[in-house]
C-alpha cells in the first residue's frame, strides 16, 4: 500500500489539508502553523474502550482544531482508525498554560502515507466542547501566531 486518504465512514467527503484545493479553502477558522509534540489516545469503542496511543506532531493549530503528524503508524493500527469516526484526546503543552493542555475532539479525516523511509499518517481533529483553561490559551496562542504570521503595519504619516 502505498498512499491512502480516507473520510471517517459517517462523514460527508471534504478535502484534506495533505491534498490539492480547489479555490479558497471553506473554513470557519484559519490555521496556524504550529509544531509541538503531542500525545494521542484514540477509542476504539468496540474494542472496549482500549484507547490506541500515538505520539506524533502537531502541524497546524485552529480555535476549530488541530492538524497531528503521527509517524510510523501500522497499517493494521490506521485500518483500526478508519472503520468509523473515532473521539480522540490530544495532550501538547502550549506555552500559555504551564501545565500540559488536554483537548478533545473527532477525527475528521486521514491520510496515510508508506515509504522506503517508513509511514505517516496525518490526523485531522475537530475539537469539541474546550475546558475553560484550554480555551483561554488557545485563544493567546492564535492571538500570538496571528501576530507573528501578520506582515508589520505600516505607519502613516500626515505631515
Amino acid at each position: 500500500m502505498s498512499d491512502m486518504s480516507k473520510q471517517p465512514t459517517d462523514q460527508p467527503e471534504a478535502s484534506s489539508a495533505a491534498g490539492a484545493s480547489s479555490g479558497a479553502e471553506k473554513r470557519r477558522h484559519p490555521r496556524l502553523d504550529y509544531s509541538v509534540p503531542v500525545f494521542v489516545r484514540v477509542l476504539v469503542e468496540e474494542e472496549t474502550f482500549n484507547p490506541l496511543r500515538f505520539s506524533g506532531r502537531s502541524r497546524n493549530i485552529s480555535r476549530g482544531g488541530m492538524l497531528v503528524q503521527i509517524p510510523n503508524l501500522t497499517e493494521s493500527d490506521y485500518r483500526r482508525l478508519i472503520q468509523r469516526q473515532r473521539m480522540v484526546r490530544v495532550q501538547c503543552q502550549l506555552p500559555e498554560i504551564r501545565t500540559e493542555a488536554v483537548f478533545f475532539g473527532k477525527i475528521v479525516w486521514y491520510d496515510y502515507h508508506t515509504s522506503e523511509a517508513g509511514s505517516t499518517c496525518s490526523l485531522g481533529i475537530a475539537f469539541e466542547q474546550l475546558h475553560e483553561r484550554e480555551e483561554r490559551a488557545l485563544s493567546e496562542l492564535l492571538r500570538k501566531l496571528e501576530a507573528a504570521a501578520s506582515p508589520p503595519q505600516a505607519v502613516l504619516s500626515l505631515e
